[in-house]
């Protein structure tokens, strides 16, 4: 008996942590309950919706729920025991800081030998959209995880841990199994079997790395008993694979080895799992042929992005923002300070009001036009500023999102053309050449920001050097009236 008991306490124990494991990693909002809606496990993401404390199991989980949520959670769990089957509430709402937060409670029953459910599975979701919506949003991605398990036939098993064991991995998310310290797999979920192709004698007993999953590639296996050696030491274990599947077709998985230990803190199984990540790795190669696309947009453009966050006053900037300023990482201060320090001192204080104006929600947008004195030439250069403002759900700024476009080519067109326009129309009624000469000295020295003007005269008798350059006879020089100091830009 005493042997029997050290057993049964071993695989309740190994239950545990695999579900503890499993939940944390890839249902974050996830917890377990047995019949009598006593709390079993849960991850860490449900503190949000459960006021889960050290020691608090074996409590009723509707006595935990949070604020606005112990309603639904009753009623969705008393469904899930009557219909024996699972149940979504997406009428819920959660009440944070005065204001509530939609969010959709699905419970699950998890079988028993008998096909009477014995433990339950509470998923919370919580959404930015109105709840209805939100709720028939969320069946749809949870129908492909859900339909598997509630296809799947429950073998009785004469142990009732080992059955336990059993139908708690099945009903889990994503392939799970168990190994032993030799790398033989022990179990494994009915979703890992429907997805490869196999039945349990195809691989229940073998060693890990020689079922089927791993047989397409050496390398693959050889990464695999490396992988095992280090989690056998203690280390979790965790990287993306390509694995094999029914009809000699791939899927790519988020693997990971987990370790079990004892009250030793030894190694006693690993605990193997693998989530699809297939439309994930397409999601995330689409992601990077866009950004790509984007970088030659701006690049093409004289275009950079940067971006505000206003909680941590943390600037950044697209590395064409960085070419276009002429700065780097190190020589450019990531704030709001480091940000007016570059730009020209005319028009700081109208960007910096903008910012503030943006952040104590004036505005949802911007449109701005500022120069920037670049940091390795101190050339100035006119930016063209176009964005918006993020919020957060309590209205508050959260950050500034623009789109920077050089425009010194245009700006300076524009202006030249201003230019030349009032220098016409102010010696349109000059008739004497002196005053013409003082008048257009003035001026061309004001807009040019120089200290002196000298003007030439040159008539036809000029004629080409041998040298290649002009003998020019100088006629008058006429002191600028106007500004010394810089280049206008």
């Amino acid at each position: 008996m005493i042997g029997v008991d050290t057993e049964a306490n071993s695989n309740q124990g190994l239950v545990q942590a695999m579900e503890r494991i499993v939940l944390a990693e890839f249902a974050p909002q996830t917890a377990i309950v047995n019949g009598d809606d006593l709390f079993i496990c849960a991850s860490a993401g449900v503190n949000r919706y459960l006021n889960v404390g050290s020691g608090r199991f074996q409590v009723n989980v509707c006595d935990i729920a949070r604020s606005g949520l112990e309603n639904g959670l009753r009623s969705t769990l008393q469904g899930a025991k009557l219909k024996q089957e699972r149940v979504v509430d997406d009428t819920c709402t959660l009440r944070v800081d005065d204001k509530q937060l939609p969010v959709v409670i699905t419970v699950q029953p998890i079988p028993g030998s008998d096909e009477q459910a014995s433990h339950y599975i509470i998923v919370f979701q919580e959404v930015g959209l109105p709840s209805v919506l939100a709720g028939k949003e969320l069946r749809a991605k949870q129908q492909k995880s859900f339909s598997l398990n509630e296809a799947m036939p429950f073998a009785s098993v004469e142990n009732n841990h080992e059955s336990h064991l059993q139908r708690v991995i099945d009903n889990l998310l994503g392939f799970v199994g168990v190994l032993d310290t030799q790398g033989v797999l022990q179990e494994v979920n009915a979703s890992a079997l429907i997805a490869g192709g196999l039945t349990r004698e195809d691989v229940i007993g073998k060693p890990f790395w020689e079922c089927y999953w791993w047989s397409h590639n050496e390398s693959l296996v050889q990464e695999l008993r490396a992988a095992i050696d280090r989690a056998l030491q203690g280390e979790l274990v965790r990287y993306d694979v390509e694995v094999r599947m029914a009809g000699d077709s791939r899927l790519t998985i988020d693997f990971m080895l987990a370790p079990v230990k004892d009250t030793n803190g030894i190694v006693t199984h690993l605990i193997p799992s693998g989530v699809d990540i297939s439309e994930r790795k397409v999601a995330e190669l689409e992601v990077q042929q866009r950004v790509s696309q984007l970088n030659l947009a701006l690049e093409s453009g004289r275009m950079g992005i940067w971006e505000l966050d206003l909680y941590s006053d943390s600037l950044s900037w697209s590395s064409q923002l960085y070419d276009m300023f002429g700065y780097t990482r190190d020589s450019f201060e990531s704030s709001t300070a480091g940000f007016l320090n570059v730009v020209h001192s005319d028009d700081r204080s109208r960007l910096e009001s903008l910012i503030h104006s943006e952040n104590a929600e004036a505005s949802d947008s911007h449109d701005v036009e500022f120069r920037v004195v670049r940091g390795d030439n101190q050339k100035v250069i006119w930016t063209h500023c176009r964005g918006t403002v993020r919020r957060g759900l309590d209205g508050k700024a959260v950050s500034i999102l623009s789109v920077a476009v050089d425009i010194t080519d245009r700006k300076l067109s524009e202006l030249s053309l201003a230019f030349l326009a009032e220098l016409q129309s102010t010696l349109s009624g000059l008739t004497i050449a002196d005053a013409i000469f003082a008048t257009t000295s003035e001026k061309v020295s004001e807009f040019l920001q120089l200290s002196h003007l000298v003007f030439s005269e040159m008539d036809e008798h000029v004629r080409m050097a041998k040298s290649g350059g002009f003998d020019c006879k100088p006629n008058r020089s006429i002191p600028a009236v106007g500004r010394s100091g810089k280049r206008h830009n």
